[in-house]
């Protein structure tokens, strides 16, 4: 094995597979993820079960986590005195369990999720036995309580495992890019730079300002000054914060997660769309010096696959060349039909186009 080669894990998305596929290095991921559980009527007695009985106090919210490590941890509990469980490589339940004190020190305590969660649910004073920081006080007896929780989440031996060692764990990414040369994954792979994401509420100034400029850049001479005199900045934020379910960002890591595209679409096709029985891609932008990236091919990509019905349709601006040849790119075709409408008081006529992606997986 050749060079090891360091990589945050913001934003990998899984591309480092085709990088590094035949070449004689080690890839090692780096970084702290938390791991959240939903609370329901279903997971709820669960959840507090192994609170009470196990001393793990399972995420059930997202959490800005105060270290990084290498390799990887994958934050899933507390242990209610200011330190956390984590599992150390990808897939939890086959992977070993770590335990961080609150001063960062990590010490690896069982060879998988499963072997943990059992040694936890069948010996009270388990945290004695494995973890620093004591004494620990013994937890509650209660067979039936325990046995209940091992049967609801279909807890079985496994064989006994070499525990590896355990992880390097820092105050921050700096503090562990002076031992490790970590990397981001853009430096490897420039399109990994930008990572498409649903819309959060940390999104909406960023779409709303998106909004904005890619209006002003494109339709400018293409349609009546007065429309893009009236559609101000703080107006697109307010409408940034309509339907954020159905509205994907592309967010450029290299700047700080920058929103520098969207994507807005309905599962169900609005009435002016003529096509029955259809779903709509309402809109879709990117400013203009992040084009060329393929984002807008990423966008639609990812609005089409979330998109339940065959046929798809959109409303393009009358005279937009550009946007109307990258959807017959991307496969739509016009219709012939026009909508013409009323906006800030001037008038705006909009192209209807589909796309029958079952006609395109014919031909």
């Amino acid at each position: 094995m050749g060079e090891t080669v360091y990589i945050d894990s913001k934003g990998a998305d899984g591309a480092v597979g085709f990088i590094f596929e035949g070449e004689p290095c080690q890839v090692v991921w780096t970084g702290a993820e938390a791991q959240v559980e939903r609370r329901d009527k279903n997971t709820a007695p669960l959840l507090d079960g192994l609170a009470r009985l196990a001393g793990v106090e399972m995420l059930e919210e997202a959490v800005l986590l105060p270290f990084y490590a290498v390799p990887i941890l994958r934050v899933f509990a507390r242990d209610g005195r200011g330190g956390w469980f984590a599992s150390t490589e990808e897939y939890e339940r086959d992977s070993p369990v770590c335990h961080l004190a609150p001063d960062l020190s990590p010490r690896v305590v069982a060879p998988s999720f499963t072997a943990f969660l059992l040694r936890a649910l069948t010996d009270p004073a388990w945290r004695s036995d494995l973890l620093p920081g004591g004494p620990w006080s013994s937890l509650p007896e209660d067979p039936a309580g325990r046995a209940e929780i091992i049967a609801a989440l279909k807890l079985e031996l496994e064989e006994t495992k070499v525990l590896p060692p355990p992880p390097r764990v820092f105050p921050s990414r700096r503090d562990a890019e002076a031992v490790f040369p970590i990397r981001d994954m853009w430096e490897l792979v420039p399109a990994a730079r930008f990572k498409i994401r649903k819309m959060s509420p940390a999104h909406q100034d960023g779409k709303g300002y998106v909004h904005y400029q890619s209006w002003q850049e494109t339709y400018r001479g293409l349609m009546d000054d007065r429309i893009l005199d009236s559609l101000s900045l703080d107006r697109c934020r307010e409408l940034a914060k309509r339907y954020p379910e159905s509205t994907l960002v592309a967010l450029d890591q290299a700047n700080g997660d920058k929103v520098v595209g969207f994507a807005c679409y309905a599962k169900e096709a609005r009435e002016f769309i003529t096509l029955p029985g259809a779903s709509e891609l309402c809109a879709l932008y990117v400013l203009k010096e992040y084009q060329g990236y393929g984002l807008g091919e990423r966008l639609l990509d990812e609005c089409l696959f979330l998109l339940p019905h065959p046929q798809v349709g959109l409303l393009v601006l009358e005279g937009n060349r550009q946007a109307i040849g990258f959807y017959e790119h991307m496969g739509f075709r016009l219709t012939g039909r026009r909508r013409t409408d009323q906006l800030y008081g001037a008038e705006i006529t909009e192209l209807e186009m589909v796309l029958d992606r079952d006609r395109a997986s014919r031909n």
